[in-house]
């Protein structure tokens, strides 16, 4: 049996952690699952996605479900952002992520992706900050965290960043995170796929 290398709580690597037995223990924060099964043992009708496996003469396969859809074309070319965003449609933005200013209210933080990353955008005031979502200690999703002042608390150990720089103000993490630019278009901010700098290098 193989199983999905994502712990159910919050997503912790389960393949690098202690296995003892039929029992395999999540290095983040020590839930544990039958090997066997993939049973959680705290709740044991919760259970970690499995696939077959099948061990061949040439090596071992995994059977992994694939979902495949038809293609959807979608015309982009002259849909106004500020239109789709009144009508709820997606706004066509080549090289930034767009987000709603009207739903981000002061204090909060919400998640977009540029460019396939994912990136915490934060309301500090009535302005504006991105930084990358992952937290440099543990990989902890910044935008689920609590926003004080121009500060970003991580969900899952604490750690603080300045999210108009991206500078950590305290551990346990070490590095900095990436910073974003931000634009602000009437009622859309976009966050920009070029990384902000900072003293000349880019944060992260």
């Amino acid at each position: 049996i193989a199983l999905h290398n994502s712990c159910l709580h919050r997503g912790g690597p389960v393949c690098t952690g202690k296995l003892d037995g039929d029992t395999l223990t999540c290095p983040w924060h020590g839930y544990q699952y039958d090997v066997s099964s993939g049973q959680l043992l705290l709740d044991r009708s919760a259970k970690l996605p499995s696939y077959p496996v099948e061990e061949r003469a040439d090596g071992i396969y995994l059977r992994i479900p694939i979902l495949i859809r038809d293609d959807v074309d979608i015309p982009w070319d002259g849909l106004d952002p500020m239109a789709a965003e009144e009508n709820g449609t997606p706004a066509p933005v080549a090289r930034e992520s767009c987000f709603s200013v009207r739903k981000l209210q002061p204090g909060q933080a919400t998640r977009v992706h540029v460019a396939g990353e994912p990136v915490a955008v934060y309301n500090v005031g009535g302005r504006f900050y991105a930084t990358h979502d992952t937290c440099t200690h543990a990989g902890g999703p910044l935008s689920e965290g609590t926003l004080e002042g121009n500060t970003i608390i991580c969900p899952w150990h604490a750690s603080c960043f300045d999210v108009t720089n991206g500078h950590v103000t305290c551990g346990p993490a070490r590095n900095h995170v990436r910073s974003y630019q931000v634009r602000v278009d009437g009622k859309i901010g976009y966050v920009m796929e070029v990384a902000a700098t900072v003293n000349g290098e880019a944060a992260g």
